[in-house]
């Protein structure tokens, strides 16, 4: 059984926020509403066209998680491990050579 990408959403913030969704328009977009132990409140329209795109839906997850990041103080380290794929196939060999030829003095 396929997820439907409002599920897919709700399950990336159930552990941590309450999840509301509010029907904006006949078009199909959402405003997702997520709410804190502390009643904070983050809201996002969400268009019908991300939500009919799997790769739209996801990078709609991690934009949040990104900002929810920045405001903990902790955007560096996400934007590093949300770009890692990419990087892993750049960087990794770039790595590798200069891991043979450091010493371990800068």
């Amino acid at each position: 059984m396929a997820v439907s990408p409002l599920q897919s959403i709700a399950h990336a913030f159930e552990a941590d926020f309450s999840i509301n969704f509010l029907i904006e328009n006949l078009e199909g977009s959402v405003t997702l509403i997520l709410t804190d132990k502390n009643g904070s409140k983050i809201r996002r329209i969400i268009t019908a066209e991300q939500l009919a795109d799997p790769a739209k839906v996801q990078r709609v997850i991690d934009t949040i998680r990104f900002g929810l990041a920045i405001d903990a103080g902790q955007g560096i380290s996400v934007m590093k491990a949300l770009s890692e794929p990419a990087n892993d196939q750049v960087v990794a060999p770039l790595l590798g050579r200069h891991d043979e030829a450091s010493d371990g003095t800068a």
